[in-house]
């Protein structure tokens, strides 16, 4: 254990180090999540007309992107907006998923970028919305008059169609 310790400290602090040896090693599953971003939050009165509507909706959405960057090919994006008595709450949040050298990731097909964002986004889902609840949570407690409610327990999962984002921009 003291060695697991100490190589989480020098991954921490050593610039040099190999970040992804520490994220994968023997027995570890070939896929980990890099790290996860919160995108956007917004939290928005919508206006008189809207508030008498009591219904509450929540809306949970989970999309890909496949970039150029090696040590994260692929990105979930998951989409938090709870709408009701008219309000407004969203919360957006990326995650950059790193696989271990020499795992090919398949994501060359739109098929496959299909099933990448089904398969990781079903594994990462509780995560994703965790993180994204946690940001519309903290909005909802800055505004005394939002009183809707973001379920605990996380929602099932829509998956959206994932696309192909270039890291180079146009000059």
């Amino acid at each position: 254990m003291t060695d697991q310790i100490a190589d989480l400290g020098r991954a921490l602090v050593d610039e040099d180090y190999d970040r992804r040896e520490f994220m994968f090693r023997p027995g570890a599953p070939d896929v980990g999540i890099g790290g996860i971003d919160v995108f956007r939050s917004t939290i928005a009165y919508l206006g008189d007309d809207l508030s008498d509507v009591t219904d509450q909706n929540l809306s949970w959405v989970i999309t890909g992107v496949k970039s150029d960057d090696s040590g994260h090919p692929f990105m979930l994006i998951g989409d938090l907006n709870c709408t009701g008595e008219g309000w407004l709450v969203a919360a957006t949040v990326v995650s950059h998923i790193s696989f271990r050298d020499g795992v090919d990731p398949h994501l060359d097909s739109p098929e496959e970028l299909k099933e990448a964002v089904e398969i990781l986004g079903a594994w990462a889902s509780s995560v994703l919305y965790d993180t994204a609840a946690g940001s519309a949570r903290s909005m909802m407690a800055s505004n005394l008059g939002c009183r809707l409610h973001i379920p605990v327990l996380t929602p099932k999962a829509r998956f959206g169609r994932a696309t192909v984002v270039p890291q180079t921009l146009p000059e």
